[in-house]
C-alpha cells in the first residue's frame, strides 16, 4: 500500500470516529452536529459572553442553515439558551444552560473514555495509525516513538 497524504488519512479517521461517536451520542438523543454545537458553547463556559451563531459556525464548520436548526433543537431541550447581546442588540448570543452543562460534562467524559479505545480499535488500518503517528510527530517533534 502506498503512503497516503496526512489529510486523506485523517479525513478517513475522522469520519470513522464520527460514526462511532454518533452511536454513543444516540443514547442521549444527540446528533453529531448537536454535539459539536454543545461542545463549542461549553468550551466558552468560563466566559459569560456566550457565542454568536457565526462563532459557533466557525468552531463547528456546520453550515449556517443546519446550525440554526441544530441550535433551535438544543434550545427546545433546554440545553442551550439565547440572549440578546448587551452591547450590540442586533446580535444574539448562545449560552450553555445548567442542564446543558450537566449533559455536556457526562457525555464528554464518556467520549474521552471511548477515544482511548478507538485508537486501539482493530478497525484502524495501518495507514490511519501511521497518520495519527505522523500528526503526533508534527505537533510534538521528537516525542513520538
Amino acid at each position: 500500500m502506498t503512503d497516503s497524504s496526512l489529510v486523506y488519512a485523517l479525513n478517513r479517521l475522522a469520519k470513522l470516529r464520527a460514526r462511532a461517536a454518533e452511536q454513543l451520542l444516540q443514547r442521549d438523543s444527540l446528533t453529531f452536529d448537536q454535539w459539536l454545537a454543545l461542545e463549542a458553547v461549553a468550551l466558552t463556559r468560563g466566559r459569560d459572553a456566550g457565542l454568536t451563531m457565526a462563532e459557533i459556525q466557525q468552531a463547528t464548520q456546520v453550515s449556517g442553515p443546519t446550525l440554526t436548526r441544530v441550535v433551535d433543537k438544543l434550545v427546545l431541550r433546554a440545553l442551550l439558551y439565547r440572549e440578546v447581546d448587551s452591547v450590540d442588540r442586533r446580535k444574539v448570543r448562545v449560552h450553555l444552560s445548567p442542564r446543558g452543562g450537566e449533559l455536556h460534562a457526562r457525555v464528554a467524559a464518556e467520549l474521552r473514555a471511548a477515544e482511548a479505545d478507538w485508537l486501539r480499535d482493530a478497525e484502524l488500518d495501518t495507514e490511519m495509525r501511521q497518520a495519527v503517528a505522523r500528526l503526533g510527530e508534527l505537533l510534538h517533534p521528537g516525542t513520538i516513538r
